[in-house]
């Protein structure tokens, strides 16, 4: 057996798939002195067993930190008279003890609409932790889920609408909140919708994301080949329609504003923030190249130059329309996903003994 001295827990921050867990478990058991490490992804801990019982915390800490990841010590949670101590012994560690009453330490699910990759989750946790009263969060953007631990005695009425309000304003949106965990006699912070409910919110508002970028994506489309015509097409087209450059203006105009728009409302949102997120990358490149053959163009009306030259109008709505038709397929692969596990879920049994 294992004395306690001999095991360290560690709250892990930042971990979000299966492969987090196992890199920090193989970091742990790099470090000297330790014998094996055990790690909870849905907890968000991490038990380690050492060989010598001596202190490695801060160690352990910088064998996190070296996967661009942040540990912190938390207090050892072994059942007692169980195995838990045993190396031996295949554990899972237990999530911190919550006392019950007045000083009880909650965790909250929210459902959260509107994210797009791992970058929209880490806006999010910023934002969520920045809460007076929020002791951590995780968000997975794959799931649409996001879990908040509060410090004990917090969980006041005005919590989730400053919760709901933190979310806004990073520009996703909060469709349900339930308690992640709740305990026996306890009472939530906030009345609880059904799990169908929030099921249901989230699957319809995968299905409207998903036929907005669709539409998106095929008026973008059906745009972009007349410009592409008037700027990759044969001289007799240009010369038939002198005023070929500013019908491709016109109609790249069209395409920025409209398929363009979430995507400028995303990078604008993360510039407040101080941040970047892919929506950034895909604007940057379609505003260079719009912004490019504007300013060409005024030149050539403007008798500055000869000619507009090699405009790229069509080339920014080809960004634009492109990648809306692959976030549709995004969407809709991510739908499929979420029915074929709930049908999986129902296929459980309701009781067992």
């Amino acid at each position: 057996m294992v004395s306690k001295s001999d095991i360290i827990t560690l709250k892990i921050d930042g971990m979000d798939c299966q492969s987090c867990a196992d890199s920090v478990r193989r970091a742990l058991e790099s470090v000297e002195g330790v014998s094996s490490a055990r790690v909870d992804l849905e907890a968000g801990l991490a038990v380690v067993f050492l060989a010598n019982g001596s202190d490695s915390a801060r160690r352990l800490q910088e064998a996190v930190g070296t996967l661009g990841l942040r540990a912190s010590v938390a207090e050892p949670q072994p059942p007692a008279g169980s195995h838990a101590n045993d190396p031996a012994v295949e554990t899972r560690p237990h999530p911190t003890t919550r006392p019950t009453g007045a000083e009880a330490h909650w965790d909250i699910k929210l459902t959260i609409g509107g994210m797009d990759c791992n970058t929209c989750a880490v806006g999010v946790e910023r934002a969520l932790r920045g809460i007076e009263g929020v002791e951590a969060c995780r968000v997975n953007y794959a799931t649409e889920s996001g879990f908040v631990r509060l410090r004990p005695g917090a969980g006041g009425p005005g919590l989730l609408g400053d919760l709901r309000a933190a979310v806004t304003d990073v520009g996703y949106e909060v469709l349900g909140t339930e308690p992640a965990q709740p305990e026996a006699g306890a009472v939530a912070p906030t009345p609880a919708l059904s799990r169908e409910s929030l099921r249901q919110a989230a699957r319809a508002r995968r299905e409207t994301e998903g036929r907005g970028w669709l539409r998106r994506a095929l008026i973008g489309l059906a745009l972009v080949v007349p410009i592409g015509v008037f700027e990759l097409g044969p001289a007799a087209v240009r010369e038939a329609v002198p005023i070929h450059g500013l019908l491709g203006a016109l109609l790249a105009t069209v395409i920025m504003l409209y398929v363009g728009g979430p995507y400028y409302r995303s990078a604008w949102l993360a510039v407040r923030r101080l941040s970047t997120n892919m929506d950034t990358l895909i604007i940057l490149g379609a505003t260079t190249a719009y912004v490019f053959s504007l300013a060409l163009l005024g030149l050539a009306l403007g008798g500055m130059i000869g000619t507009a030259g090699h405009l790229h109008f069509h080339e920014a709505g080809m960004i634009l329309s492109v990648v809306s038709l692959g976030k549709w397929l995004e969407a809709r692969a991510r739908g499929q996903a979420g029915r074929a596990l709930a049908g999986l879920f129902e296929l459980g049994p309701r009781q067992a003994r």
